[in-house]
């Protein structure tokens, strides 16, 4: 009896070392590039700042595996590190191709002329090059990010009377406010009252500018009974 015993958890124990080296042997098979190569890399998406030299040379290392030992997860990650990448999804295709699906980011500013900032208030700092030219330029101490975008949507909440938004807006290290029009004059707020002189600014706005607009430099608000305006000579 304890002779049939041992010979019967002999054999589960042979039977079982032979699945797993099985198992193993197969991996290893399916895991060699020479077996199933990966053929294809197909791109998808729509990526106008990241180039398509930058997003091969990424995913050329990974390519090299096999269509089933590919590792798409530090694969996506690795493309995730790309400046420009919002989001990445990585697919296979029986039987040697590879989809890779790209976001970009979509910034709605410029931050201290070198970084961008999307609406959710995530900052990244592509290349320079890349920048777009058409959004508002903000700047500001490091760690002011968000006060400095609050305050870009509340101005612009207040300029759509006049049909005017933030062109640029720059918050000083002593805490003063200055900003530029979309039509080009620029704008001393100062670091008081911002919000009254904000209105103060739409109320005496049409009556001091009016249609002089290109006669304008600066409208500077820091007076308590007034204004003062640079005019072009």
């Amino acid at each position: 009896m304890i002779k049939q015993f041992f010979t019967k958890r002999l054999l589960r124990l042979i039977v079982a070392l032979a699945v797993i080296t099985a198992f193993a042997l197969v991996a290893l098979w399916l895991s060699n590039p020479a077996a199933f190569p990966i053929k294809t890399v197909r791109v998808e998406g729509d990526y106008a700042h990241v180039s398509t030299v930058e997003l091969q040379k990424t995913i050329t290392p990974y390519a090299r595996a096999s269509f089933f030992g590919l590792q798409a997860s530090q694969l996506k990650n690795a493309i995730q590190q790309i400046p420009w990448i919002d989001v990445a999804n990585i697919r296979r295709e029986f039987p040697a191709t590879i989809v890779v699906t790209v976001m970009e980011m979509q910034p709605i500013l410029i931050w201290n002329k070198t970084g961008l900032m999307t609406a959710e208030g995530v900052l990244f700092t592509p290349p320079v090059s890349t920048l777009p030219k058409n959004l508002p330029a903000l700047s500001g101490p490091i760690g002011n990010e968000q006060l400095v975008f609050n305050t870009m949507q509340q101005i612009n909440q207040g300029l759509e009377t006049l049909n005017l938004t933030v062109k640029q807006l720059n918050l000083s290290p002593r805490g003063a406010w200055t900003l530029q029009l979309s039509n080009g004059i620029e704008v001393i707020l100062g670091k008081q009252d911002l919000a009254a002189r904000l209105q103060q600014l739409v109320k005496i706005y049409p009556e001091v500018v009016g249609s002089k607009v290109k006669q304008v430099v600066s409208i500077d608000l820091r007076y308590p009974n007034g204004i003062a305006v640079m005019w072009k000579h």
